[in-house]
């Protein structure tokens, strides 16, 4: 007897585990993929959200303005470090100033360690930052919360970057249709091999 309820609760969570992935298949099949042209790494997005090159080092944005469609979310992508980040990145956190009034990013709060998270096998800081006067404002509003994720590899750093007009640190974790978007891209994320 023992061995049947064994036997069918190993069906049971094999099933579950089937329909599992058949459901992730199925809300990610309707996505594309992109992959980086000179820096070789790769993520999926949703396919009404849109994607273009802003300035240099093939920084990419991907975006949905449609506030009726999850909200309004921006995901980029910075694989050049023109930050000027240094190992180890907790330590370069530490030394960065508050943006002064009048510069690039004016009035925006420091960059604050939240968690490391795992991003494609690689522990990457998880950041926050609040904007109140974002120079994208036509994308955001009047400013929001930019998580920033910094994604080491051997020959670069990447920045990657979840922006809202939400006044909530967590946005990516909330539970929102947004965070869920987030999350799928942030775990499609791989570095180049």
């Amino acid at each position: 007897m023992k061995k049947i309820i064994l036997l069918l609760f190993l069906l049971l969570l094999l099933v579950l585990g089937v329909v599992v992935v058949f459901i992730y298949h199925q809300k990610t099949s309707a996505w594309k993929t992109y992959i980086d042209p000179t820096f070789g790494y790769s993520l999926q997005y949703p396919t009404s959200w849109q994607i273009e090159t802003v300035g240099e080092n093939n920084h990419i944005r991907i975006s949905n303005l449609d506030k009726h469609k999850g909200g309004i979310g921006v995901f980029e992508v910075d694989p050049s470090n023109k930050l000027g980040i240094t190992l180890p990145i907790e330590t370069w956190l530490e030394k960065q100033d508050r943006p002064k009034k009048g510069e690039p990013w004016g009035g925006a709060g420091p960059l604050e360690l939240i968690e490391k998270v795992i991003i494609d096998g690689k522990a990457a800081p998880k950041v926050y930052r609040y904007y109140p006067d974002y120079p994208f404002d036509d994308l955001l509003d009047n400013g929001g919360y930019h998580l920033i994720y910094f994604v080491p590899d051997k020959a670069n750093i990447y920045t990657l970057t979840l922006q809202t007009n939400s006044d909530s640190e967590n946005f990516d974790n909330d539970g929102s249709e947004l965070a869920k978007i987030y999350q799928t891209m942030l775990n499609s994320f791989k570095l180049p091999k």
